[in-house]
């Protein structure tokens, strides 16, 4: 029995460009038709875009595929906790993307009403230094919060890497450095829904 282990599912997607060279630019073309309306969810900054969530349902091949890809994460991720999931015709997975762009962050937050929840980068800028537009996961025991190893043991950080993904309980709380250099650090953030 593992009573204090929350399992975290990381991915490798080698071919990511068969996705990200038709999401990438979707969102970068609904950005121009959408009127930004200050922060959005967890989103902060002041030139990022948080998408709307239906990049799954879009009538086209890469939005298919990007369901299948998403779908067999998520399956993954809970067939290793002995769970089982529908097949994904049958499942709900919304999808957003996220443009960070210098000084664009996510705050401290969670996916309430989701069985499980995930990131897959898409993009990152090549001047991204360490520590700046990490993935950061809290430790979910209030009681690692204290005392000397505070950081060291509190927070476990992710380098987004393009092509990389990770699958992780609705609940866990989580936030998104910001970067300071130059260019956009583009990734999808998705939900399975109840079914």
């Amino acid at each position: 029995m593992d009573l204090f282990v929350t399992r975290v599912s990381d991915f490798q997607i080698p071919d990511i460009h068969l996705l990200s060279d038709h999401i990438i630019p979707h969102l970068l073309e609904e950005e121009k038709t959408i009127e930004r309306q200050g922060d959005a969810y967890s989103m902060r900054g002041k030139t990022g875009y948080h998408s709307r969530d239906n990049l799954c349902g879009i009538d086209s091949e890469w939005s298919e595929n990007l369901k299948l890809v998403l779908h067999a994460m998520i399956q993954e991720h809970a067939a290793n906790e002995d769970q089982a999931i529908p097949p994904a015709h049958l499942c709900r997975i919304a999808c957003w993307g996220m443009i960070m762009r210098a000084g664009d962050h996510s705050v401290f937050h969670n996916h309430p009403s989701a069985r499980y929840s995930g990131v897959l980068y898409l993009k990152v800028p090549p001047g991204l230094d360490k520590r700046e537009g990490e993935l950061v996961f809290v430790d979910p025991r209030t009681q690692t919060r204290v005392g000397k190893y505070y950081d060291n043991h509190v927070f476990h950080r992710i380098h987004p890497v393009p092509g990389e993904g990770w699958v992780f309980p609705n609940w866990l709380d989580h936030y998104v450095e910001p970067h300071f250099c130059e260019g956009e650090r583009i990734s999808l953030s998705f939900n399975l829904v109840y079914m």
